[in-house]
């Protein structure tokens, strides 16, 4: 059984700040044509491909997926935790942190579609009473 939860909306957030850094490079060479790149420039640049990257890899994964042993949170920085181990869930209205002997792992619901967050709570309540 693969549970996936995907976000509410996508955020282009990313993409318009890639697209502005590279502008920012690009407009010195339209403005200037003998402009030849500098060390920020190169970073401005760096800048622009990890807001692409970020923008693809959050269109690409799904925020939560729960398998029967792991439940895993991909934001840019992925997590694990293997199910066994939760030992408390706690909810509040802005995150919801579950907990193991070694481990924490956060999840924002306001980043989770509402037919998806139902699943997920019903899911959390299961392991709450089975923890509990």
């Amino acid at each position: 059984m693969v549970q996936k939860f995907y976000k509410k909306k996508k955020h282009y957030r990313n993409l318009i700040y890639g697209f502005v850094w590279f502008a920012l490079v690009f407009s010195k060479f339209i403005f200037n044509p003998d402009y030849s790149l500098r060390w920020v420039d190169y970073g401005w640049l760096t800048l622009g491909v990890s807001q692409f990257g970020l923008y693809f890899l959050e269109h690409k994964l799904a925020y939560i997926t729960i398998t029967d042993q792991v439940i895993s949170r991909y934001a840019p920085f992925p997590k694990h935790m293997n199910i066994s181990d939760i030992v408390a869930v706690t909810k509040s209205p802005t995150n919801y942190i579950l907990k193991s002997e070694t481990k924490t792992l956060k999840i924002n619901p306001e980043y989770i579609n509402e037919n998806d967050l139902a699943k997920l709570n019903s899911f959390l309540d299961g392991l709450a009473i089975k923890t509990a």
